[in-house]
């Protein structure tokens, strides 16, 4: 199991490439373990990246607005919502919280651009206290900074190896494609997803490359 968990960091494809067999992700005629990602289709600049396993999403996965900040947050386990859910305004407030157990929701909040509560629903009753207790146990509400702010690499201006976007400070994650048009097709494939933290490298994302 974990050096299946390892190859969803070591390849990746367009999840335009993905057959599926009910609600199974086949490539290659093969339930699909790895990183998918799509694009923006006028600019190319990344919408999303969602983890499969065996087949279905799985674990946390993350949808970006045009303008590169953070839109969704969401938790999955075999292509259902277990854990939360979080939503952002494209203004980068939050949006939604919703903590499901398998895609049933436990309770949702929801809150307007000016951070005003404007909703809150709870189903708690329909649960069992254990149910309850072990979903709420392993809940972790929190984004990970470094996937707040999605930028193309182009975008970064690096001085003695520091960077900064805009002019300012970039913390976040920088990605570069390649991009293959032809009269016929419209190729991408994923080369770098880079952490940065306060101007800095933190770490490669991405470990490997793409499949064959």
């Amino acid at each position: 199991m974990e050096n299946e968990k390892n190859q969803v960091k070591k390849h990746s494809i367009d999840r335009t490439e993905l057959d599926y067999d009910g609600d199974m992700a086949l490539y290659n005629d093969v339930s699909y373990t790895g990183l998918t990602y799509t694009l923006y289709y006028n600019n190319g600049k990344l919408k999303s990246l969602y983890p499969y396993e065996g087949g279905f999403a799985n674990g946390i996965c993350r949808d970006w607005y045009e303008n590169g900040h953070i839109e969704r947050e969401i938790t999955m386990r075999r292509g259902q919502t277990n854990g939360y859910e979080k939503c952002w305004h494209s203004n980068g407030m939050l949006k939604s919280i919703s903590n499901c157990i398998l895609g049933r929701i436990i309770d949702y909040k929801e809150w307007d651009e000016n951070c005003k509560l404007v909703e809150f629903r709870s189903y708690e009753e329909f649960f069992s206290h254990d149910e309850l207790y072990n979903c709420k146990k392993n809940l972790d509400c929190t984004c990970d900074d470094k996937y707040k702010n999605v930028v193309n690499e182009e975008n970064l201006n690096i001085v003695e190896g520091k960077a900064t976007c805009n002019g300012k400070v970039f913390s976040g994650v920088s990605y570069k494609f390649e991009i293959v048009i032809t009269e016929e097709t419209y190729e991408s494939k994923l080369l770098r997803l880079i952490s940065y933290k306060d101007g800095y490298e933190n770490g490669n994302i991405l470990e490997g490359g793409n499949l064959e």
